[in-house]
């Protein structure tokens, strides 16, 4: 019974659920600092990127749904807008992989 209890309160801490400290009663809030890395936005007809300010070059690679490489952009840095036609698209970079939809 208490191995089940200890990988119940494993599990709720590894979701990042605040969970009570049976000992003391008070609650255990488990905090994760994400890590720095692109993000990637949607507008009508525009992808947006920007990259966080680590001094790293991040090359952007937009395809379309059918796998064509529509643009291939490096940034540092920065933020850009690139106009694209409305659709879905898949856009790469070292850290990631996300599919995107434009409307």
């Amino acid at each position: 019974m208490t191995r089940k209890i200890l990988i119940a309160l494993t599990l709720l801490m590894s979701f990042g659920i605040a969970t009570t400290d049976l000992v003391h009663g008070a609650p255990v809030v488990r905090q994760e600092v994400a890590a720095s890395e692109p993000a990637l936005a949607a507008r009508r007809g525009v992808i947006d990127i920007a990259c966080p300010s680590d001094g790293k070059t991040y090359t952007f690679q937009i395809y379309s749904i059918t796998g064509q490489l529509i643009k291939r952009v490096q940034l540092c840095d920065s933020k850009t807008s690139i106009d694209v036609a409305k659709g879905c698209y898949v856009v790469r970079c070292e850290a990631w992989v996300k599919k995107i939809v434009v409307g």
